[in-house]
């Protein structure tokens, strides 16, 4: 048997498992209650792991990307589940008691990402950062295998099997959107 020909793996491989079968009911009924579909179950869940926050400069301007990604994930026939990751600015705690808490907000947004990736089982994760803090404790919390694609204000990372493969620094993130897919063009582009 070659390669081609060779049966590929489900899109949905990991949430499958907790949403098909008669015994997954109950954990469907979750998925209805927030408006879901029969036919929804057979498409990848990507989260959206996103570091709005308006609490530092650097991430207050991250919910136009992040409503980019969830518009092209669902585009893209996936079903995006957004969860939020803390952030601190240590530019605001210097010379405080909060400094110790900046200092380990990267495990903490690793831990937040993780769980929430591996506790829902799903499909791919989308980690949007702009800040010295989540940007590197997204890329620790992504899972050590598959293809992720990790978003920033200013730095977009693609990674397979847990190693950054690609790297575009200081990019026009909506223009990159569009040519990787994730994003439709504007109309009549």
């Amino acid at each position: 048997m070659t390669d081609s020909s060779k049966p590929s793996a489900p899109i949905n491989r990991r949430s499958a498992n907790i949403t098909q079968g008669k015994s997954r009911a109950p954990n469907r009924s979750m998925y209805y209650a927030m408006g879901y579909e029969e036919g929804d179950f057979v498409k990848p869940m990507v989260g959206v792991a996103n570091g709005h926050s308006t609490i530092t400069p650097c991430n207050s301007g991250l919910q136009k990307l992040a409503d980019a990604a969830i518009a092209g994930i669902e585009e893209a026939g996936g079903n995006s589940q957004v969860f939020g990751v803390p952030t601190i600015s240590d530019g605001m705690s210097m010379g405080t008691e909060g400094m110790k808490y900046s200092l380990v907000s990267r495990e903490v947004i690793s831990d937040c990402i993780e769980t929430c990736v591996q506790g829902q089982w799903m499909d791919g994760v989308l980690v949007i950062g702009g800040c010295d803090k989540n940007m590197p404790g997204g890329l620790m919390g992504m899972p050590p295998s598959g293809k992720e694609l990790t978003f920033s204000g200013t730095t977009i990372v693609r990674m397979e099997d847990g190693m950054i493969v690609e790297r575009w620094a200081n990019v026009d993130e909506l223009g990159l959107l569009q040519q990787l897919g994730v994003v439709p063009p504007p109309p009549g582009a």
